[in-house]
């Protein structure tokens, strides 16, 4: 078990036995005395590895859970980055950013006003490859030297969500309506009243400056990268100079469904970790309506939601909790219907749960919005329905395809249609690893990168 994955299973107990624990390791981290004195040796550690003939890339990225950093994971397993040793620059629970390597070892700290000390440190490494994943709970002044950094490093920015425009990341609202990118004193107006995403820390800058920030940053980038023209779409309202390039993520299509799978249709399926912004409030709504006019319908969430409690009550609910992906098939195995509801109030930018189900053959059942809408289409397997959803509407779209009146796979259509094509990896080696198109099939399959030592 990973470290991470370690920490995630039984902080919250600690935090429960012991309430003081993590305030007082947050402020230890804060005034670690010893802090300063460490980067004179990471410099020396890293001089040494580029004297010996190392290179480095580097990719930052934060600690939350979500599709970040599988796209993280799987760019480094079909790409890599090049030969080069991958140095991690991330955000801690406390808010320091961290920098840090596997080999060589190297875990160094800064708070936001040590900005001018991290790029010295990252001068001595001098990377020459530079990948924005994420940018989420990094201070203005680590993203502005980022900015005044990068100067001719091959860079790359993706874009996996709307935070570089949307202080509260998904465009929902404090009303919890999808704005679709709001002008900036409406943007204003919602983070006065609503807040901006709970872990950015940009709150000191008004939504004109956070997007003016991100534009300045953006122009800075060799490529900035979209998963999908769905998001580029948004993207562009705001950030109109910017060139984006579509690069769906890397996903293989090894072991994907030869076709749909057999299953009922009154059993429902939904996956993943379904908050307010997946449409747990949407779900509830949707169950109760059903518990009314369609008792013969259930619905099984494999994961877990932020209203269990309520959802289990209606009666026609069941939810699994939460997962390893180990365990995933069985539970998805065990599962009698073919119907798989998503419920996004946002554009969801890709969705690597959608990939998951239709890799087992599960029919997908999307609202008109976001990346998913658009894979689905262009598959041409699964059913987009109008956004937003409307109970009695979704409902009424199941009867159809349970009666046969509405196909919900178009003919020949398979799953695999989802994945990834030669020409994407193709194009997506050449963009990365800044080679000519002629030479990528040539190139020697890159040395994948270690992983990065725990903090």
């Amino acid at each position: 078990m990973s470290a991470p994955a370690w920490w995630r299973r039984t902080s919250p107990r600690l935090n429960a036995l012991y309430p003081e624990y993590t305030p007082l390791i947050m402020a230890f981290e804060d005034r670690d005395g010893l802090r300063q004195l460490r980067w004179a040796l990471d410099r020396a550690r890293l001089a040494r590895a580029r004297a010996q003939g190392a290179r480095f890339a580097l990719v930052t990225s934060n600690a939350l859970e979500g599709g970040t950093p599988k796209a993280i994971r799987d760019i480094e397993r079909e790409v890599g980055y090049g030969g080069a040793t991958r140095l991690s620059l991330s955000v801690t629970e406390s808010g320091l950013v961290e920098l840090s390597c596997a080999t060589p070892l190297l875990c160094a700290h800064f708070n936001k006003d040590e900005a001018a000390d991290l790029f010295a440190l990252l001068d001595v490494a001098d990377p020459r490859l530079v990948l924005a994943h994420q940018l989420l709970g990094f201070p203005a002044s680590v993203i502005a030297g980022l900015r005044d950094w990068l100067g001719t490093r091959h860079s790359l920015y993706w874009a996996h969500d709307f935070y570089a425009l949307c202080p509260r990341v998904t465009m929902i609202d404090a009303i919890g309506r999808f704005c679709g990118g709001a002008d900036a004193a409406t943007c204003g107006r919602c983070v006065e009243m609503g807040g901006a995403h709970e872990t950015s820390v940009l709150n000191e800058l008004s939504p004109a400056e956070h997007r003016a920030l991100f534009d300045s940053l953006l122009a800075k980038f060799t490529h900035v990268i979209a998963p999908s023209e769905n998001a580029v779409g948004y993207l562009r309202k705001v950030f109109a100079q910017i060139k984006f390039n579509v690069l769906p993520h890397p996903e293989s299509r090894d072991g994907a469904a030869p076709a749909a799978r057999a299953g009922n249709d009154t059993e429902i399926v939904m996956l993943g970790a379904i908050g307010p912004h997946k449409g747990s409030d949407k779900l509830l709504e949707i169950a109760r309506r059903a518990r009314l006019t369609h008792p013969h319908l259930s619905f099984r969430v494999i994961g877990y939601t932020n209203i269990d409690q309520a959802l289990r009550a209606v009666g026609n609910v069941t939810i699994t909790g939460k997962y390893t992906p180990e365990e995933l098939p069985e539970l998805l195995a065990q599962t009698k219907g073919r119907l798989a509801l998503f419920l996004p109030a946002w554009p969801e930018t890709y969705s690597y749960t959608l990939s998951e189900l239709v890799k087992h053959g599960f029919i997908p059942l999307a609202p008109d919005i976001g990346a998913p809408a658009d894979r689905i289409r262009k598959a041409g397997f699964g059913v987009v329905f109008p956004f937003p959803a409307d109970a009695a509407a979704v409902l009424a779209l199941i009867d159809e395809i349970a009666a046969g009146t509405v196909s919900p796979v178009r003919e020949g259509a398979l799953p695999e249609a989802f994945f990834s094509k030669p020409e994407d990896l193709e194009r997506l080696n050449r963009i990365v690893l800044n080679q000519p198109r002629e030479s990528v099939k040539a190139a020697p399959k890159p040395a994948k990168a270690k992983a990065p030592s725990p903090a």
